[in-house]
């Protein structure tokens, strides 16, 4: 996803400082390759985040190439460049194997007489019902075939291609390398042979948190993946139970201690969870305090997910402001009871001055 404009959370500034980092790390990768003694790398698509390549982006990714041509590259498409990368290159680098065809493509190695065999194939609506019949591989070679799409667990919002496993069982696959999902993931296919989802590099934004990097594979032990962490940043969530805190000071000491052992160098997204007294006092001060972590870590956003604890009386009688708001709510016949306790957990709120 080379590229991303990552303007969701960070400023233009750090933005623009997160798109280089994600840039180098291509360029880190095939770096690792080689110092790991790696021939081949696969590249399961969505190299880049969107069909529009910048100039500065597509000769950083194709000086990377070039600077490595003792590695050959299997790239397959994704659904988010396309064939962009493609069409804008007049001469591809001679170890680039781009794949963008809807029939198989495959590259052999031969390496102490065993033949690895890399098939790969650019889904579409049109192929995705007959595909997996014309796919054939020899049961004494290590077979890998590379896929971009969706598998039937994974629910997403992009559209990528869905993928049959069903479809592939029994096809002599040793290792399926699939690409689209964001998130390293290990899976049986069938007796001989896993899938894999090798997630990306980097997390982007808060629904890629956790360990990000890649696959290193010995073609003579296919179904042994190993994953190596390689993200430079990662996103990571952190919940804090404030349950049962009575002062302001008492919330914050809790999320310092909470964080304290993470590296500096990571992007923090902390939810504030739990419940407090109705009647109490305390201000939830979330500006002020992601200012002061925001000085400690690339980034930090803070969300209060804070419930109050209603008292078990009769609500209808407590006094002063809160309790005429609260008889209010709850006689409005219109509003259903989820909707009611919803709109009580607001007001409470706001008339404690806490953020919504």
């Amino acid at each position: 996803h080379l590229g991303s404009r990552l303007k969701s959370n960070l400023s233009p500034q750090k933005a623009s400082e997160r798109r280089l980092e994600i840039l180098s790390n291509f360029n880190r990768l095939l770096d690792d390759a080689v110092n790991n003694g790696v021939k081949i790398v696969i590249i399961a698509g969505d190299l880049f985040d969107t069909e529009k390549i910048t100039k500065y982006c597509l000769e950083e990714v194709l000086s990377a190439i070039n600077n490595h041509n003792e590695l050959d590259l299997i790239y397959l498409v994704g659904n988010h460049e396309k064939t962009a990368f493609i069409d804008c290159v007049a001469n591809l680098p001679k170890n680039l194997k781009a794949v963008y065809q809807d029939t198989w493509q495959s590259f052999s190695y031969l390496e102490d007489g065993k033949k690895t065999v890399i098939s790969c194939v650019n889904l579409t609506k049109a192929n995705n019902g007959v595909i997996y019949n014309t796919l054939s591989l020899n049961s004494v070679d290590n077979n890998i075939v590379v896929l971009h799409g969706q598998i039937a667990n994974y629910n997403t919002q992009n559209d990528g291609e869905n993928i049959d496993l069903r479809a592939l069982k029994d096809k002599n696959i040793d290792y399926l390398a699939l690409g689209h999902y964001h998130f390293y993931d290990v899976g049986k296919l069938d007796d001989r042979g896993i899938y894999v989802y090798s997630g990306c590099l980097e997390g982007r934004g808060f629904d890629e948190t956790g360990d990000k990097g890649y696959v290193l594979l010995d073609t003579f032990n296919l179904t042994k993946p190993e994953f190596i962490k390689f993200a430079k940043r990662t996103l990571l969530e952190v919940e804090v139970d404030v349950t049962n805190l009575s002062t302001w000071a008492e919330i914050k000491n809790l999320v310092l201690t909470t964080v304290n052992d993470i590296d500096r160098k990571n992007l923090l997204k902390i939810i504030l969870k739990g419940y407090l007294d109705a009647e109490s006092e305390v201000i939830v001060f979330t500006d002020e305090l992601t200012k002061s972590l925001s000085s400690k870590f690339y980034y930090v956003k803070i969300y209060n997910d804070i419930k109050l604890k209603l008292p078990k009386t009769d609500l209808s009688t407590a006094t002063g402001i809160k309790g005429e708001f609260i008889k209010m709510v709850s006689s409005d016949c219109s509003l259903t009871e989820s909707e009611r306790m919803d709109i009580i957990q607001y007001g409470l709120k706001a008339l404690n001055g806490d953020d919504l």
